[in-house]
């Protein structure tokens, strides 16, 4: 194995080597000042900035994409937990009363909080909130009026 040792200006050194069969491999250096990107000892490459698009690279590990499951409706005042990540999704209409309205609570913390119109007003208030595996959610009736509230359940594969 062949090896070029650089010395550090006050201490330590740089050692590129060359495997024993090392067939014909070419290291181009850039024309200008800069930083090589080198792997850690596990083999991880650590940077804060690559350019390009990333179409090029290959051998990366990534997720396959999530994807929706079919919408699960929830009855309201009633706690539930999530065993995938979803998302929570509920509405009212008011049918003309007052303030029908709703909150939505995520491991006991409202989160979303609706009123539709006033009295005489026809309208209706959609909220949705993000709710990871494990945590608790749920739709509650808030202020008066004869409104109709649905809750849905949108999970994650």
């Amino acid at each position: 194995m062949s090896e070029i040792v650089i010395a550090g200006n006050t201490s330590g050194s740089v050692t590129i080597a060359a495997p024993d069969v090392a067939g014909t491999t070419t290291l181009t250096l850039p024309a200008t000042s800069g930083a090589l990107v080198a792997a850690n000892g596990s083999g991880t490459i650590e940077a804060t900035a690559f350019v390009g698009d990333g179409s090029e690279l290959t051998g990366l590990n990534i997720p396959p994409s999530k994807s929706i499951k079919d919408l699960e409706i929830r009855n309201t005042n009633v706690t539930y937990t999530a065993s995938t990540d979803g998302f929570f999704v509920a509405n009212v209409t008011n049918g003309g009363a007052i303030y029908g309205g709703f909150s939505m609570e995520i491991d006991g913390a409202t989160r979303v909080w609706s009123r539709t119109p006033s009295t005489g007003a026809n309208g209706w208030c959609t909220g949705s909130y993000p709710v990871k595996a494990g945590q608790t959610y749920r739709a509650s009736r808030t202020g008066g009026g004869a409104g109709e509230i649905q809750a849905s359940w949108i999970p994650f594969n």
